[in-house]
């Protein structure tokens, strides 16, 4: 059983690339909001809540996953890997390598609540840190080939 981390700024392709993974339950905070609409940028907390009770219950089920968000921080990520520790999934860390300038101009395309303003982006890019073996990953893959979405 496979769990995948991905993890890259806003505009990086991050959900083009999960869609790659054919058989895998996808989860991602974006789909969430979609479904339940909300867009509140207070009730992000909510969001996640409902992210990772559904990765948990499908991994309670031996399904592969993959984690469609930005997962930007250290903490954030090895807080996440040591709460799915029991289900003895191999796991897996994709880093989405896109240029910054490629992020910003496909976040700049965007709209409605996809789109990052510039200030949420660049206090994201001051935040994102590469992820590391310390965190708990068996894998981390630097997926740098410029995908096109």
């Amino acid at each position: 059983m496979k769990f995948i981390m991905l993890v890259g700024l806003p505009g990086a392709g991050k959900s083009t690339f999960a869609n790659t993974f054919e058989g895998y339950a996808i989860h991602s905070p974006d789909a969430i909001r979609n479904e339940l609409n909300i867009h509140d940028i207070y009730q992000a907390q909510e969001v996640l809540d409902i992210l990772h009770e559904r990765i948990y219950a499908d991994m309670e089920q031996g399904k592969d996953i993959v984690y469609d968000s930005t997962n930007l921080t250290p903490n954030r990520r090895k807080k996440f890997l040591r709460s799915i520790e029991q289900y003895g999934y191999e796991k897996i860390c994709y880093v989405i390598d896109t240029p910054v300038a490629t992020c910003r101009a496909r976040n700049a395309r965007r709209t409605g609540y996809a789109k990052v303003s510039d200030e949420e982006f660049d206090r994201m890019e001051l935040v994102f840190k590469q992820p590391t073996y310390v965190e708990g990953w068996d894998r981390i893959i630097k997926y740098s080939e410029e995908i096109n979405v």
